[in-house]
């Protein structure tokens, strides 16, 4: 399980090849998904972060995005400058429905590029809610216990006859996490996480299983508190985390 809570990206100077108006790139780094980048009716997007400084990424997430599978370039590049012939570092990132998703090792660079060509779209232009690009924080060595519930948030009401009607809205995710042993260093890991994003900041987290990415979700945390609960006398805790998908 991969936590992405530290964005470095937040607050970067973002500019593009091709924005609009109304939906212009810096939208990208806004925590809301359905305030989205538009490009200006070109299928091609080159999006440049400057971080001001040198600033440390091991993760990228693209999210509420149009790209197609047939995306032909998709690559995400970083160097000290803010030049492009020969990038100090260059990645392939793998296009998914929903959240388009990377991990890396860390690379400490001022300047990223993200650059898409997605020459057989049918809407004629691209569109991303929210690009991420931060340290993630991989929970390998810790044994979790998952819970992962599919719930709606749609509303079912009943006339006086007895007809049933339905509001229909949309389907969110319920994830609850146990840390049945963890040491308190781990701990202290994860509660500075937590204190990053408190209950209302969104943040992705990563499924995996032996390597392979089964999922990324944007969600937050649903309490407001992080209880460390010894085990007997060894140096063992436990502790969990709700987490509610943000769609």
């Amino acid at each position: 399980m991969i936590f992405k809570m530290v964005e470095t990206s937040k607050g970067a100077n973002v500019t593009a090849a091709s924005n609009t108006i109304l939906y212009p790139v810096s939208n990208v780094l806004d925590s809301r998904l359905s305030t989205i980048y538009r490009t200006d009716f070109t299928t091609e997007a080159e999006i440049i972060f400057d971080f001001g400084s040198a600033g440390p990424v091991s993760g990228a997430v693209i999210a509420n995005h149009n790209l197609t599978s047939s995306v032909s370039v998709l690559k995400l590049q970083a160097n000290t400058i803010n030049g492009w012939g020969s990038p100090a570092y260059e990645v392939d990132l793998t296009w998914n429905k929903k959240n388009i998703n990377l991990e890396f090792s860390e690379q400490n660079y001022r300047y990223w590029r993200l650059i898409i060509t997605d020459n057989t779209n049918s809407d004629l232009y691209l569109k991303i809610g929210r690009v991420w690009l931060g340290e993630s924080y991989n929970t390998a060595g810790i044994k979790l216990n998952i819970i992962h519930d599919r719930k709606s948030a749609s509303k079912k009401t009943t006339s006086q006859s007895g007809q049933t009607y339905l509001d229909k809205r949309y389907f969110y995710s319920v994830v609850s996490v146990k840390f049945p042993k963890i040491t308190r260093t781990q701990y202290y890991e994860l509660l500075d996480l937590f204190e990053i994003v408190d209950i209302g900041v969104p943040f992705f987290v990563t499924f995996d299983k032996g390597g392979d990415i089964l999922e990324t979700l944007y969600v937050t945390i649903d309490q407001s508190g992080f209880k460390l609960t010894p085990l007997g006398n060894r140096d063992l805790y436990t502790t969990g985390l709700q987490l509610i998908e943000e769609v």
